[in-house]
């Protein structure tokens, strides 16, 4: 069953600064953008499946209540909410592992 999604004013912000960092910064625009077609991808196949990503105990979080997503160099970290079938997506942070 397909699940909505909320994306947070945090997440927004953090998508946006990293898009901008890309495209400005670096000077380029087309891995910007790739990267922003990666994120709407993940998020869609998300809502399918949210739980067939892993959960963040082992990985910096260390709650089971989060997920998250690796796109490129970056996480995308969301929780599903089951009671509103609601996937709420909170940050989207640059992966200082990768």
């Amino acid at each position: 069953m397909l699940y909505d999604y909320v994306i947070s004013e945090r997440a927004y912000e953090d998508i946006d600064k990293s898009l901008e960092y890309i495209s400005k910064t670096l000077a380029n625009p087309k891995a910007a953008n790739d990267l922003y077609t990666k994120i709407k991808a993940e998020i869609h196949n998300c809502r399918y499946y949210p739980y067939s990503y892993p959960d963040c105990s082992h990985y910096f979080i260390g709650n089971t209540a989060y997920r998250h997503i690796p796109i490129k160099n970056y996480i995308l970290i969301f929780r599903v909410n089951d009671l509103d079938h609601k996937i709420e997506i909170l940050r989207f942070i640059l992966n200082s592992r990768s």
